[in-house]
C-alpha cells in the first residue's frame, strides 16, 4: 500500500514498533523508507538497473532528510537510472578509487599536506618558523625511504623502532618528533588516511620523553666575551648577536627585525602578534647600544619593500639564516662553550632578578604570561606595563655599563647576593649538564644510513 509519507506518518510508524517496515510513498513510484525496530529510518529508492537487475539506491536518513527533500533526490537518481547509468556502481567505483588513492599515499606526500593544512587552520594555526622547525626535524629523523613509502603500509613496530633509535641518539630531539609524529598522526586518522593512530597514545614518556629544562646562564665575563666576539663577524651578524643580548628577544624575533617595526624615532621595536610565540605584540625599548647596532644596518632606500624591508638578511626579502654557524664560530672566538642563542634569554632573565626587578615585571620585559589568568588575558589587552619596559631598559643600561666598564662584570650578582640573608649568600646555581646534539652532525651520516637501512628491513 502507498501513502503519502509526511513526518506526522513517519512519526507515527516508529511509534508501532514491531518489526522492520516499509513505507512506499505515493508521489514518487520507488521511493521507500525503511523503518528499523530501533526507530532508525533510511530512504531508499527502488527500481530496475540498466542491466535488467533490480536495485536499490540509499539516498539518505531521516530526519536529516525530509520527506520533500527525499522526493527531489530520488527523482535524480531514477532519471539517472534511465539515462543508462547505475548509481549504487558508481559509489562503488569511487569509493574503490578513494581507497586506492589513500593507500598509494606516501608519508612525505601526506606530511606536506598536513602541513599545509596546519598553517591554513583557522584556529591556532602554525607560524612559518615553527612550520620550518617541524619540517626540518621530520627530514632529518625520518630516513628518505621510509618518507617515499605508502603511508598505510608502515607499521606500529617501524614508528615505535624509529622513534626508539632518535631517542638513543639524538634525545635533544626526541620529544618533539614525537609530537610532530603524534600531531600528523591524529590529523592522517581524522582524515581517512589512516584507520587507527599509530602511536600509543601514553607512550612518550617510554619512547620519548622530554629531556630535563636547560639551565644554563651565562657569567657576565661570558656574555661580554661573546659580545666582544661579535666584533669581528659582519655588521648584521654583529647586530644579530648583541641584539640577543640586549632585547632577550627570541631567535626567530631578532633574525625577522624589519624596517617597518622600528618606531619612535628608532627608540622601540614592535613586534608584532603574528611573529610572537604566544600571539601576543611584544613592544621592545632600544637603548643607545641596540639603536647603534640597529643603524649600522639600516637600509639607505627601502624601494619597493617599505616597511617590510628584513634588516638582518642576506636580502630584504628574508631574515637572517645560518644562526648555527654562527653560533659555533663565537664559540671558538669568545672562548665560551655549551650555551645556545636561547640561553641568553635566560641570562637575562636572571640579570633582572640580580639587578633588583620584581618578578611580574621581568616576566612581562620577556613577554610572558606569567600569573594571568586565561579570563584577564581574554578581557585585558592594554599590553605590557611600563614598569615591564622599564625592566628591559634597566638590563639595557647594565649590559652597556660592562661593556664600556663602568661596572664590573658580575657586580649585579655581587650586589644581590649581599643584600642576601647571610644564609642564602652561599647558594650555589643549578647544576649544568649539557645535552647532546638535537640535531645529526656531519659526522652522523653514517650512523643515519644505518638506521635508515635497519627501519627499511623491517617494512
Amino acid at each position: 500500500m502507498r501513502i503519502a509519507i509526511t513526518d506526522s506518518v513517519i512519526s507515527k510508524h516508529r511509534q508501532a514498533g514491531g518489526p522492520s517496515r516499509d513505507l512506499w510513498d505515493a508521489k514518487v513510484p520507488g521511493l521507500v523508507l525503511r523503518i528499523q525496530p530501533t526507530g532508525h529510518a533510511s530512504w531508499f529508492v527502488r527500481t530496475t538497473a540498466p542491466d535488467g537487475r533490480r536495485t536499490s539506491i540509499k539516498i539518505g536518513e531521516h530526519p536529516a532528510l525530509k520527506p520533500a527533500a527525499a522526493r527531489k533526490a530520488a527523482i535524480l537518481q531514477l532519471g539517472a537510472v534511465q539515462q543508462g547509468r547505475d548509481p549504487v556502481a558508481e559509489r562503488r567505483a569511487t569509493r574503490e578509487a578513494r581507497k586506492a588513492t589513500t593507500k598509494a599515499l606516501t608519508v612525505q606526500q601526506a606530511m606536506d599536506d598536513w602541513r599545509r593544512a596546519r598553517e591554513r587552520a583557522a584556529e591556532r594555526p602554525w607560524a612559518p618558523s615553527y612550520t620550518y622547525r617541524v619540517e626540518s626535524a621530520l627530514r632529518t629523523h625520518i630516513p628518505a625511504r621510509l618518507a617515499s613509502q605508502p603511508l598505510r603500509e608502515i607499521t606500529r613496530e617501524t614508528w615505535v623502532k624509529l622513534l626508539t633509535k632518535v631517542a638513543e641518539e639524538r634525545p635533544g630531539s626526541a620529544a618533539f618528533v614525537y609530537t610532530a609524529l603524534s600531531s600528523f598522526f591524529s590529523y592522517a586518522e581524522t582524515v581517512g588516511w589512516l584507520d587507527h593512530h599509530p602511536l600509543p597514545r601514553q607512550g612518550r614518556k617510554l619512547i620519548a620523553p622530554h629531556p630535563p629544562a636547560r639551565t644554563r646562564v651565562l657569567e657576565d665575563a661570558e656574555w661580554l666575551a661573546v659580545w666582544h666576539a661579535a666584533e669581528r663577524e659582519p655588521p648584521k651578524l654583529r647586530a644579530f648577536t648583541r641584539l640577543l643580548i640586549l632585547t632577550a628577544c627570541r631567535v626567530s624575533e631578532v633574525a625577522d627585525i624589519a624596517v617597518g617595526e622600528v618606531v619612535a624615532n628608532g627608540t622601540i621595536w614592535l613586534i608584532p602578534a603574528d611573529r610572537v610565540k604566544n600571539g601576543r605584540e611584544h613592544v621592545v625599548p632600544l637603548g643607545e647600544l641596540a639603536q647603534r647596532e640597529i643603524a649600522l644596518v639600516w637600509p639607505e632606500d627601502t624601494g619597493n619593500h617599505g616597511p617590510a624591508w628584513m634588516l638582518l638578511g642576506r636580502s630584504p626579502d628574508h631574515g637572517f639564516v645560518g644562526n648555527g654557524k654562527l653560533l659555533r664560530r663565537l664559540f671558538g672566538t669568545s672562548k665560551t662553550t655549551n650555551w645556545t642563542w636561547h640561553d641568553l634569554r635566560r641570562t637575562a632573565r636572571t640579570g633582572m632578578t640580580y639587578l633588583g626587578i620584581g618578578e611580574s615585571d621581568a616576566e612581562g620585559a620577556l613577554n610572558h604570561v606569567t600569573g594571568r589568568s586565561k579570563l584577564v588575558q581574554v578581557y585585558d589587552h592594554s599590553g605590557p606595563p611600563a614598569s615591564a619596559l622599564t625592566a628591559l631598559r634597566t638590563w639595557q643600561a647594565y649590559v652597556a655599563d660592562v661593556v664600556e666598564k663602568r661596572r664590573q662584570p658580575g657586580d649585579a650578582e655581587a650586589t644581590y647576593r649581599d643584600a642576601l640573608p647571610e644564609e642564602l649568600r652561599h647558594r650555589t646555581r643549578p647544576a649544568f649538564v649539557p645535552r647532546k646534539r638535537a640535531k645529526p652532525a656531519r659526522g652522523a651520516r653514517r650512523k643515519a644510513k644505518a638506521r635508515e637501512a635497519e627501519v627499511e628491513a623491517t617494512t
